[in-house]
């Protein structure tokens, strides 16, 4: 089977299992479970996200809220708060490991199969770093407040007047009427 043949039947068993999800959904599962298998017999990989919102097991399109189940858990750290501190700590053999994110569990509604999904760490907080050279603060000025009130003044003056100019040029009176 060519690649464009390949692709239409792919886009045709996914759109068709997206229109069956809530009528029938275990006719949905079963075209999205021959849509996988398509793809696997043609060495296709799916995409990491079509693979989350699909159950690995039945095929069931999960949506949480609508009978599947999303739940994010925290990262597990090395060391646990909970344990009390000795007083001779052993020395660590094991190289520290990368930091790891939280995991996301999809619960499927119709199989009850769970997907865990390892997210990815959440970035390090922004670390700002202060000059220690020359102070390059200026001393407040006194006359910038008063220039600030100025042209704050200057512009409401202008735009009164310019919404002025506007209500004269677009009102009539009866003389604009009475022309012979």
């Amino acid at each position: 089977m060519d690649s464009s043949q390949l692709a239409a039947k792919l886009s045709f068993l996914t759109d068709a299992a997206h229109l069956l999800r809530n009528s029938v959904p275990v006719a949905s599962a079963h075209l999205m479970r021959q849509r996988a298998e398509r793809m696997q017999q043609a060495n296709l990989d799916q995409h990491e996200l079509q693979q989350q919102h699909v159950c690995r097991a039945c095929g069931h399109i999960m949506i949480p809220g609508r009978g599947s189940e999303l739940s994010l858990k925290p990262p597990r750290h090395a060391s646990s708060p909970r344990r009390k501190r000795r007083r001779h700590p052993k020395p660590r053999t094991k190289a520290a490991e990368a930091p790891r994110g939280p995991t996301k569990a999809l619960t499927c509604g119709l199989c009850f199969d769970k997907c865990h999904t390892q997210l990815a760490p959440p970035s390090a907080p922004a670390v700002r770093r202060s000059s220690v050279g020359a102070n390059t603060t200026k001393p407040p000025n006194a006359s910038t407040s008063k220039k600030r009130a100025r042209m704050r003044k200057s512009g409401l003056e202008a735009l009164l007047a310019g919404q002025e100019q506007k209500s004269k040029a677009a009102s009539l009176s009866l003389a604009d009427f009475r022309q012979k």
